[in-house]
């Protein structure tokens, strides 16, 4: 179910509106424009943190974040600490040495084992059920993907007030570092697909039909199902909205999205060609895959609405490739849902991005937890643009998975 962030919409701009708290060498800044940079030093009790009160009498409630643990410890006191509390129960989560825990009232139990590496932005969603501190749990979601299913956070702190508190711990010895780019918090339980932010956050990279530089989380944010057809090898294996749509990124350009259709005859706002393909090898440039989508298949993988294009592989790669225009921007993300027949805990569901200067593929986001047939989400914030635009400002993704 889509919900809106109807308590907090904000994409990290500006600390303005938020409380913040420093010590011992500990900073919080925007830094670069678009992410609250925290970092400890790693002396005695060396920490960053900001809260904001939004959740005061709501009792479920959506958290979502979008963060990059750039340098953690081994324990609870190097690490990130996300605290929500709604003046009955408080929702505590933890990430240190590649680890998610979420406090109980007694223990830091972890969720699945190992799903936080530091080094890649993921998308990190909490819904919570928190009307009763007693009964209070969350659902856990990793890039779209549900990886902790009624995990108890009964934990009733007594605390007045609300959240969210978020802190970066250093302490004794071990520096450490994050960056936040993204948090939305709405009333209610579900996703936050509905919404749309300007276009000017980010121009969404994705294959979905809605080519604008909207950066929107929302389908148009992912290449639905255009952007990773169904990666699994058989002909089942449509890139669906599912985690890879067809698993050849071939990224066809609808007649009406061609270089042709604008004026000057360059690539201009609504530009995009999307390509597909299977091969025994992946291609080490981003020339067009061997199959070009249809305007018609552009338009089925506009949005995340369970129509999608798909691309069969066996034993090879399934690929699709999507190029869009993204103008001049500072910054922009890269989004794709889909979904693939073949279990990317069996086979990794890779998205990539084509870096210009070095003309090498660069891995963004995967996924190796999903099952078959389930819904996938890949993201991530593009930070160096010029790298990865071409004298267009056409940047090219693709979304790969090896057919077994």
């Amino acid at each position: 179910m889509s919900i809106s962030p109807d308590l907090l919409e904000d994409y990290c701009n500006s600390l303005t509106g938020w409380t913040e708290s420093e010590s011992d060498g500990g900073v919080v800044e925007v830094s670069p424009a678009g992410q609250f940079h925290f970092t400890a030093n790693g002396t005695l009790s060396s920490r960053a943190d900001i809260v904001r009160d939004v959740l005061s009498g709501v009792a479920n409630f959506t958290i979502e974040i979008i963060l990059k643990l750039d340098t953690v410890g081994v324990d609870e006191n190097h690490g990130f600490l996300l605290r929500a509390i709604n003046d009955t129960m408080e929702l505590l989560v933890e990430m240190h040495n590649s680890k998610i825990k979420v406090y109980d009232g007694a223990t830091f139990n972890e969720v699945g084992s190992n799903l936080a590496p530091t080094g890649s932005f993921i998308t990190w969603r909490f819904e919570v059920t928190g009307g009763v501190a007693a009964t209070a749990t969350v659902d856990v979601y990793k890039n779209g993907v549900l990886v902790g299913d009624n995990v108890d956070c009964s934990y009733a702190s007594g605390a007045s007030g609300s959240g969210p508190f978020i802190q970066m711990l250093g302490y004794a010895s071990t520096a450490t570092e994050s960056h936040l780019d993204r948090i939305l918090i709405g009333t209610g339980l579900g996703d936050f697909s509905g919404i749309s932010p300007s276009a000017s956050v980010s121009p969404s990279v994705s294959p979905s039909a809605s080519v604008s530089p909207s950066v929107s989380p929302s389908a148009s944010k992912s290449p639905s199902a255009s952007v990773s057809p169904s990666v699994s090898p058989s002909a089942s294996k449509s890139p669906s909205a599912s985690v890879s749509p067809s698993v050849s990124p071939s990224i066809s350009p609808s007649a009406s999205k061609s270089p042709s259709a604008s004026a000057s005859g360059s690539p201009s706002l609504g530009y995009s060609i999307y390509s597909r393909g299977d091969s025994p090898t992946l291609p080490t440039n981003d020339n067009d895959l061997e199959i070009l989508y249809t305007e018609q298949e552009e338009e089925d993988v506009a949005e995340a609405d369970g129509v999608m294009v798909g691309q069969a592989g066996s034993v090879q790669y399934m690929i699709h490739q999507f190029k869009k225009f993204v103008g001049d921007d500072p910054y922009f993300i890269v989004d794709y849902q889909g979904q693939t027949s073949l279990a990317p805990s069996s086979s990794t569901v890779y998205f990539q991005i084509y870096n210009r200067v070095s003309g090498l593929w660069e891995t963004i986001d995967s996924n190796d937890l999903a099952g078959a047939d389930l819904p996938i989400e890949l993201s991530s914030r593009i930070g160096s643009p010029s790298n990865y635009r071409d004298a267009d400002d056409v940047v090219s993704c693709r979304v790969y998975q090896l057919a077994l």
